[in-house]
């Protein structure tokens, strides 16, 4: 008897937390345990919109932006932002505010950021990929097809930044 009370104990105090969990972190429920893939244009809306949340919260002078906070605001898996948000670190778009909890604002204006610019961080491999270089040496025509199509985008994107999009 003793020890069907004790397993039940231990079952309704594991149930409690993992409920408690939960509650407090309602997107983990939608997590498996295999990493989320996003299409390209999800990545580029993305990182649009955390580059969009930062910056209106930062010229409303407002403090830095944590990546859990871009969570609670854009209601996506933390995994996801936060991939993303580092992303845009290393590529010198945000800036990680020193803090108990990293947070981050843009940084440079707004005003002088191009959509073209952000939309590249997803677009482009990390500097010296050696992947990009051997696409590039084998499918020279499908290469300058794409090149003219982002010349195209870069003249439609280059006169909107964050700010005016």
């Amino acid at each position: 008897v003793f020890m069907i009370w004790l397993w039940w104990s231990w079952l309704i105090l594991l149930v409690g937390s993992s409920v408690a969990f939960y509650k407090q972190y309602p997107e983990y429920l939608f997590i498996n345990s295999h990493e989320l893939e996003l299409t390209n244009r999800q990545k580029e809306e993305l990182v649009l919109e955390i580059m969009s949340v930062i910056g209106h919260r930062f010229y409303s002078n407002e403090s830095a932006m944590s990546v859990n906070e871009l969570v609670e605001s854009l209601k996506l898996p933390k995994q996801s932002i936060e991939q993303h948000v580092i992303l845009l670190e290393q590529h010198g778009l945000l800036v990680k505010v020193d803090t108990e909890e990293p947070t981050y604002t843009p940084s440079r204006p707004l005003e002088e950021l191009t959509l073209k610019t952000v939309i590249d961080t997803v677009r482009e491999p990390e500097p010296g990929s050696l992947m990009k270089t051997a696409l590039n040496n084998k499918f020279t025509a499908i290469n300058v097809l794409l090149g003219k199509l982002d010349d195209e985008m870069g003249q439609l994107l280059s006169r909107k930044t964050i700010t005016k999009s």
